[in-house]
């Protein structure tokens, strides 16, 4: 093993260089979930990953989905002092938002299981889902059966809504400090090694440049606050302060 080399780290503290300076970010931790604090950074990253990617002409949010199916999993067993699992999770199906998570529950056994594709057991147990509770609606534009060998893909678009649908849930079961925690956990990267920080924003990602959004009074915790009165022009790619002041930022939609 090489000299200095961790197998384990923090997962609260962010270490990176950035130029020649070592930076270490804290990160909020709530109080009853902090395993699904750092379930959801993680998700993130991978979120940030695919959305790279998408610039490229590969609109396939599905690694996204899976490990948001995961920090959904690390939830619900965190949660339940280790009593239930997702999987176990008792579904009211009077509800599209149950009848929904128990959808994208069964893509994410494909996705972990099975590679992403379909066999005959998996698709069996989603249709029976669907056809059990015709009268309900999917919050996601999901699929009403399931093709065998085929290999489950999800868009930028309805990523989202699944994403939107399991952080609604969740909202119902925390308070509202270990829920906004976990929200902005979930929409910050941190990235090197140009000493940026990423974080989404209407529907894209802003890039700011970590040293010049702290000097103009921005705090970087496990949220980006900027000062008051601060002003984002999309369109310039620029924050606009009060006093006046400016400087540049990137906005990838």
């Amino acid at each position: 093993m090489p000299p200095g080399k961790k197998h384990f780290k923090n997962p609260h503290i962010e270490e990176k260089t950035i130029g020649k300076f070592p930076v270490a970010f804290y990160y909020k931790i709530p109080k009853e979930i902090p395993q699904t604090a750092v379930a959801f950074s993680e998700l993130a990253k991978i979120e940030y990953r695919d959305q790279m990617a998408q610039r490229d002409g590969h609109d396939n949010h599905v690694a996204s989905l899976q490990k948001l199916m995961d920090a959904f999993d690390v939830f619900i067993r965190e949660k339940s002092g280790g009593k239930l699992t997702a999987g176990k999770l008792q579904h009211d199906f009077s509800k599209n938002e149950d009848f929904t998570i128990s959808l994208l529950w069964q893509i994410r056994h494909i996705l972990t299981h099975n590679g992403g594709m379909v066999d005959k057991k998996s698709k069996k147990k989603y249709e029976v889902i669907v056809q059990n509770h015709k009268d309900r609606r999917a919050l996601v534009d999901l699929p009403l059966k399931l093709e065998l060998d085929r290999q489950f893909t999800i868009d930028h678009q309805n990523y989202m809504k699944a994403r939107e649908c399991i952080l609604n849930y969740i909202q119902k079961e925390v308070s509202p400090d270990d829920f906004w925690i976990i929200k902005c956990r979930g929409f910050l990267v941190i990235h090197q090694p140009e000493g940026s920080v990423i974080m989404f924003f209407r529907g894209g990602y802003l890039i700011l440049d970590i040293e010049e959004a702290t000097m103009h009074g921005f705090t970087i915790n496990s949220e980006i606050i900027p000062p008051e009165n601060t002003t984002i022009n999309l369109e310039e790619q620029r924050v606009y302060l009060a006093d006046g002041t400016s400087f540049p930022v990137k906005f990838i939609p």
